[in-house]
């Protein structure tokens, strides 16, 4: 039920868009409001099924090769400036499909895929006519309205599969990582510190030659005449 709630007010939107910007390309600039232009932009563009911009350029000394290309990129700019309002609005109405993480993710780049698609599209244009009035060239340049849409849808979906796999690729990566790792942590590695080469310096030893010194002995001397004398008595 909310999708087709959904789908029902993207598709409103997309027809009131529509209709907004098909009556401001009539309307335009002072150039393009004459008869004659309002009937060649009828002529040569459905407005109900592709998206046109108009430009104009006067025709000066220069001559109708520069008039023209300068008529040419007013025109790019003025259906470049549709297409983008209108691819906006396509991607704004998908990021209510998803969730508010996802949305978080997406919204943040959401200007940079509107630009590229516009300008993907920008390429894709052709020529309707081409015509001289009152010394100014006109060209009018359109593009499928289904255009829109098919490469909003594409781009955006080719945008959430890289989101995909780069989560994917992470979670593979996490899943390899051994729970050890995980619970015991990794001491910051420190400084080394340069072993200090320690060189011990030889010691040189002199032996003193030890001083002898003999002591005299005392020489007991034995008196001859008194052991004599004991003898005898």
């Amino acid at each position: 039920m909310k999708n087709k709630f959904l789908l029902g007010v993207f598709a409103t939107a997309l027809i009131v868009m529509t209709g907004c910007t098909a009556l401001d390309s009539f309307g335009g600039s002072s150039s393009t409001k004459s008869p004659m232009s309002q009937e060649r932009i009828a002529d040569s563009v459905d407005i109900n099924e592709e998206i046109f911009g108009i430009g104009s350029a006067p025709i000066e000394e220069s001559g109708r090769g520069v008039a023209k290309m300068r008529a040419s990129k007013e025109a790019r700019d003025d259906i470049k400036e549709k297409l983008l309002v209108e691819t906006q609005t396509v991607l704004n109405a998908y990021l209510i499909e998803i969730d508010f993480y996802s949305k978080k993710i997406s919204d943040r780049v959401m200007s940079d895929l509107s630009e590229y698609i516009t300008d993907s599209m920008l390429s894709d244009t052709v020529e309707k006519d081409s015509w001289v009035e009152n010394e100014r060239i006109y060209t009018v340049i359109a593009i499928e309205k289904t255009e829109v849409p098919l490469r909003s849808r594409d781009t955006f979906v080719f945008h959430i599969e890289s989101i995909i796999k780069k989560l994917t690729d992470l979670k593979a990566q996490i899943m390899e990582i051994p729970l050890e790792d995980v619970s015991t942590p990794t001491p910051a590695p420190t400084a080394q510190e340069t072993p200090v080469e320690v060189t011990e310096a030889p010691v040189e030893v002199t032996e003193i030659p030890a001083e002898v010194t003999e002591t005299p002995q005392e020489v007991e001397v034995i008196d001859t005449d008194e052991e004599v004398i004991d003898i005898q008595l």
